[in-house]
């Protein structure tokens, strides 16, 4: 199951997505991995049908990012609300944020992390 798993994560990190989106991901990475201590895994699976863009494990904290191109891989409404129904914090981050406002977006990461299951959008 992990190797079907990673070999899963590897098709879909193939996958391009224009240049800005994926500088826009490393950035969010890095800054992720800067400001807070809990780890947090790009492309992760957090339910049998959901990858999320950013998953923190610890803190059930997923990371959206609206630039993606819509191709069925961003989470629908009906996934969303079984999440958050299972304890997860959902936040969303566009591009234009992650490049402009970096501040509000770490604002909102540690927002989420510190309410802990309770849903946040942003």
């Amino acid at each position: 199951m992990k190797a079907e798993v990673k070999a899963e994560k590897e098709q879909l990190a193939a996958v391009p997505s224009g240049a800005v989106a994926t500088y826009s991901e490393s950035v969010l990475m890095n800054q992720l991995a800067k400001f807070f201590p809990a780890k947090f895994v790009r492309m992760a699976r957090v339910a049998s049908s959901v990858i999320a863009d950013f998953y923190c494990e610890k803190a059930k904290l997923i990371i959206e990012l609206e630039s993606k191109v819509s191709d069925g891989d961003s989470i629908t409404d009906e996934q969303r609300k079984e999440l958050v129904s299972k304890g997860f914090s959902i936040i969303r981050v566009s591009n234009y944020d992650i490049f402009n406002n970096i501040k509000k977006v770490l604002s909102h990461v540690e927002n989420a992390m510190n309410v802990g299951s309770s849903p946040v959008f942003a």
